[in-house]
């Protein structure tokens, strides 16, 4: 199976790990861990993106909580 991939408008596709078809990115996160600033991106599995996204491996995604996801910077 491809590796399943996000696009993020100013970085383009990066990697995430999940069986999900729709996932939350999220902006922030509160002083309580409450999740702001969150957009439904759609999980793309094609061979073009997922090899788009192994060529910058700066950014990549944590999961904060099910179907939540926040992107992290190297």
């Amino acid at each position: 199976m491809t590796q399943a991939t996000i696009n993020i408008t100013p970085v383009g596709p990066v990697e995430i790990k999940t069986n999900e078809r729709e996932i939350v990115l999220v902006g922030a996160l509160t002083i309580d861990g409450t999740p702001v600033n969150c957009v439904t991106k759609t999980v793309r599995r094609n061979k073009r993106d997922a090899k788009r996204a192994s060529v910058y491996p700066g950014f990549w995604l944590k999961e904060i909580k099910p179907g939540y996801f926040i992107i992290q910077e190297d």
